[in-house]
């Protein structure tokens, strides 16, 4: 159940009234339960029978396509939900054959906006979730596979962020670098919301990320300048994006 008080209204107000607008009775919350299980193990079964170890599933065809860089993305994008429905088996079977399978050694050019978000922070979310035991779902035996592939991704990905503004371009090869003819066209998006990933794989791997921390704060400049006089809420919340993620990834001490 929600509670918020909003611009001082009285409490007992603002309670009714998110009562009344976002309260499920527990018969309709179980049965959403339910169709989402059905609805996400409908998807993933078929991707497993018709296209695994493709990247993605084509629904029409019932056959499997290499659309995003040939790395198995729908299973790395799965993991976290498996181990949120309490898949122990499939969960665990999957942080195995990813580790022993998985490489980005390959001339693929990739996008970084969903190679980030997708492959980066899938890798990342289950590596937290297996090599924690109170989660419930830790693998064993796991030697921190998943967290050196996605290393070596972030790796791969770094020279897309090699821009006058730091904003990365938009697509990137994971042998060879950004090409010469790569579109000039990006979204600032590239330089707010993939610092998250970024940041939490330097925090894990205790490498503190010299390079992609002048790229952070050479994007965070940039975006500050070019706010107009009116102001620009967009690129406002990019900053701020850069400035929480920079300052907990890389001042908070200890455990936090």
């Amino acid at each position: 159940m929600y509670e918020t008080v909003v611009n001082g209204l009285d409490a007992t107000h603002s309670r009714r009234r998110v009562e009344n607008t976002f309260s499920f009775s527990m018969s309709y919350l179980e049965s959403s339960c339910i169709q989402v299980t059905q609805m996400f193990y409908h998807g993933f079964d078929n991707y497993m029978e018709h296209a695994f170890p493709l990247d993605e599933l084509k629904p029409l065809s019932c056959t499997g396509e290499d659309s995003l860089g040939g790395y198995t993305l729908t299973l790395v994008d799965s993991l976290d939900m498996l181990a949120l429905l309490g898949d122990r088996d499939l969960f665990s079977e999957g942080v195995n054959w990813i580790g022993k399978n998985l490489r980005f050694d390959k001339n693929k050019t990739v996008s970084v906006f969903e190679t980030t978000i997708r492959m980066l922070g899938g890798l990342l979310s289950a590596h937290l979730i297996a090599s924690d035991s109170s989660t419930g779902m830790q693998v064993t035996p796991y030697h921190n596979e998943l967290l050196h592939l996605a290393e070596d991704l972030g790796r791969r990905m770094l020279p897309a962020f090699e821009t006058p503004t730091g904003i990365p371009f938009g697509s990137v090869n994971l042998v060879h670098g950004v090409s010469d003819d790569e579109s000039q066209v990006t979204s600032t998006a590239g330089g707010g919301t993939l610092t998250l990933e970024f940041g939490v794989l330097s925090r894990l791997t205790g490498d503190p990320g010299e390079d992609l921390t002048v790229l952070i704060l050479k994007v965070y400049d940039e975006l500050f300048q070019r706010i107009t006089v009116m102001g620009n809420s967009q690129r406002c919340d990019e900053i701020l994006t850069v400035i929480i993620t920079f300052t907990y990834f890389h001042t908070c001490p200890g455990e936090c």
